[in-house]
């Protein structure tokens, strides 16, 4: 058993070569467990795309403390930002909210207002280049069925990556319909359906601008580059004031 955010560490035999790999799947999940892998000269990473085979056994350890907290859920206002590969725990994070407060809301009678307003989400997905928005197709999905959350992807290599990353968007799915206008050079795509939120595209390090618009009261999912980290981090605790424990980080390098 694992929780939402946790790793592994993945040994790679017969060289016992130890690689740390973030979760992407929610525990509800299991028996099968997802991990997200970029190809690279790592060597527990070489090994598994080049040499690993389907009923292949290996041997995992999982680890991490920087975990969902199922209790604020209907409390807090969620706030993730994921950069590059660090979009997998963040997934695993997010997919298990959204399950744990469509489950809370479907077993509560009464929500109050207050109560409504907090249960909502805001997600920042960036990346330097489309081919790195490797789960974007999937964030859209889930983002078009929630009214009340925002979803933002940016693109920080160039405004051209960002109007191609619209068109392809808006035909890559034939199951919905999907508008684009640019607003202020940003793209911004429209999911359609009974509810549905934008999936707003921008452009460039739009990562203080993000946080800036989240409430005063929300509770931060982070995991990308150690500059990113750090940045938000300082900003939201020293500039926003926000309590160091409501901010919930991962580094990777």
């Amino acid at each position: 058993m694992f929780k939402p955010g946790q790793w592994v560490d993945f040994v790679a035999k017969p060289n016992e070569w130890v690689g740390g790999f973030s979760i992407v799947s929610s525990p509800r999940d299991l028996p099968i467990v997802t991990l997200a892998i970029k190809k690279s000269d790592h060597p527990p990473a070489t090994w598994i795309h080049n040499y690993l085979s389907v009923n292949d056994t290996v041997e995992i350890r999982v680890g991490g403390d920087c975990t969902l907290e199922e209790e604020q859920i209907h409390l807090r206002p969620y706030v993730f930002c994921a950069g590059g590969i660090g979009i997998s725990p963040i997934l695993s994070q997010y997919r298990e909210y959204l399950f744990l407060r469509e489950k809370a809301t479907s077993t509560t009678t009464t929500i109050t207002a207050n109560a409504a307003l907090n249960n909502t989400s805001m997600f920042l997905y960036s990346a330097s280049t489309i081919e790195e928005l490797v789960f974007a197709d999937e964030l859209a999905q889930i983002g078009s069925k929630k009214g009340n959350d925002r979803m933002v992807f940016t693109i920080t290599e160039s405004i051209e990556e960002v109007h191609d990353f619209a068109n392809k968007t808006s035909t890559s799915s034939a199951a919905s319909t999907t508008r684009s206008t640019i607003v202020d050079g940003c793209d911004v795509t429209k999911l359609s359906g009974p509810k549905f939120v934008h999936v707003d595209q921008r452009k460039g390090q739009i990562l203080i601008e993000f946080l800036d618009e989240a409430p005063e009261d929300a509770i931060y999912y982070l995991c990308g580059p150690t500059s990113m980290i750090d940045d938000a981090v300082q900003h939201l605790s020293i500039t926003r004031k926000i309590p160091l424990e409501r901010i919930k980080y991962e580094k990777w390098w």
